[in-house]
Formats: C-alpha cells, sequence, structure tokens
C-alpha cells in the first residue's frame, strides 16, 4: 500500500506492477525475506521506476478533481488534463501553491502525498494504536523544520517559507508512513532520533541543492543504510557507559 500510494495517479500499471516485483525481489527476497532486509521495499521499488521511467513518473501529473465528491465521481482523466506540476516543481517554476491548497490536498502529486490534513489524521492515528514508533516521525518533521528554517534564514537562494516545504511533496507522507517503517529504521531510541533527524535534514537539503524537486526517497534510502552501523554505535556507548558505572 505504501508503495502504491507514492505512485503517481496516471502511472501505468504494469509499470506499478514492475516497481513492486522490483521493490520485493531486490529489497526485499535477496536479503533473506522479511524482517531481513536493510532497505525500504516500497522505496527500492519507486526508486527503481523513477530512474527508468523518469517521464511517467515525473512529469504526467492530473489536475486535482474539484467537484463535491472528487474523484469517485471522475476517474481516467483526459491526456490535456495531463497538464499541472506538482508543488515543488511549480515552485522551481516560479510559482507556488497556497498553504491552504497544500494543507486540504487541492493539488497534483503522488497519490499519498497530497493531502496534509489526511496525512497527520493517518499518522497520528498509526502512532495512537502503536503500529508505528513516534520517536521516528517526530525526529524527521524536526529534521525537516530545522533545516528549512535555516536554509531560509540564510537566504539561499530557491529556499521558500518553511511551511511551503513542509506540507508540499511527500515529505509530511515519508514521516508518518515511510521513516516509520519497523523493520528498516533504527531500533534503539537515540538511533531513532538521529535516523528520523537526519532523513528530515537530508529531504531538505537536497530538494535545495539537487536537480531533483524531491528528497525523502533518497534520504530514506541512504540512511538505511547506515542504520545497522547506527544501532550499533549507540549500543556499543552504552555498554561502555555501563562498564564505567
Amino acid at each position: 500500500m505504501i508503495f502504491t500510494l507514492s505512485l503517481p495517479p496516471n502511472i501505468p500499471l504494469w509499470m506499478a506492477a514492475v516497481g513492486i516485483v522490483v521493490g520485493v525481489v531486490l529489497g526485499k527476497m535477496v536479503f533473506g525475506g522479511f524482517g531481513m532486509n536493510v532497505f525500504n521495499p516500497a522505496m527500492v521499488g519507486r526508486c527503481f521506476l523513477y530512474i527508468t521511467f523518469p517521464v511517467e513518473m515525473t512529469n504526467q501529473w492530473a489536475h486535482p478533481i474539484g467537484d463535491l465528491v472528487g474523484g469517485f465521481g471522475a476517474w481516467a482523466p483526459v491526456a490535456d488534463a495531463l497538464s499541472q506540476a506538482t508543488p515543488l516543481v511549480r515552485f522551481r517554476e516560479g510559482g507556488e501553491a497556497s498553504l491552504l491548497e497544500l494543507f486540504l490536498g487541492n493539488t497534483s502529486g503522488s497519490l499519498g502525498e497530497t493531502s496534509a490534513l489526511l496525512i497527520l489524521a493517518g499518522g497520528a492515528f498509526i502512532i495512537y494504536k502503536k503500529a508505528a514508533p513516534w520517536r521516528l516521525a517526530l525526529s524527521c518533521l524536526l529534521g525537516g523544520a530545522v533545516f528549512s528554517s535555516l536554509l531560509y534564514v540564510m537566504g539561499e537562494p530557491g529556499v521558500p517559507f518553511p511551511l511551503f516545504w513542509l506540507l508540499s511533496g511527500s515529505f509530511l507522507f515519508g514521516c508518518a508512513f515511510i521513516v516509520t517503517e519497523p523493520v528498516t529504521g533504527a531500533k534503539t531510541r537515540p538511533g531513532q532520533w538521529i535516523y528520523g533527524f537526519m532523513i528530515g535534514g537530508m529531504t531538505m537539503i537536497l530538494r535545495g541543492f539537487s536537480n531533483f524537486p524531491e528528497g525523502v526517497m533518497f534520504s530514506v534510502l541512504l540512511m538505511n543504510a547506515f542504520v545497522p552501523l547506527l544501532d550499533q554505535a549507540v549500543k556499543s556507548l552504552a555498554s561502555r557507559k555501563a562498564a564505567k558505572t
């Protein structure tokens, strides 16, 4: 479900099928199966599609449907509707979406990333049900807020008001549903704070200085590689402190 929600709404179904196969095989099975994988399988599959089919993953976005029942009343938009860019792309081109649009979800984007309101509600629910570690979600949010604010205060060109970056793109979706993935995330409490904070910070750095308007996917995969080392370092430090006492 996380993989599906990370895709554009108009991507060909066969591409989505290829992506999920790659995510399961290369992101999970080669490491020994469920619970043994180092990298987030959903992000592995999405990264493969992002690199292999960049046009379908980055340029074909549908206008949001604004009637009373929204997308439930209309599906399969016509070709001329594939013209509105995502808020992050529009910002790089000199435009900007309103904060209200970003909060309610009246923007273009991947299936699960547009409505900050629904993402926050869903994230709060899974944290309440203890299906996701709250430290991972909160630390990622803090990392994004701190780094976006620093870049904005420093006057870096192309860096918007921090709240715009926090509400746009897949950042909140990543905080709530991707960073909190239990298998590939840090297991120790200090490690969880560092892991989430670094993902949030790297996301904003990639948005500001790379050629990619987004950054969550790459940040998650990069930090996945350091999770074993991070947890081991935390445990080693705790052992040394215990030995001294």
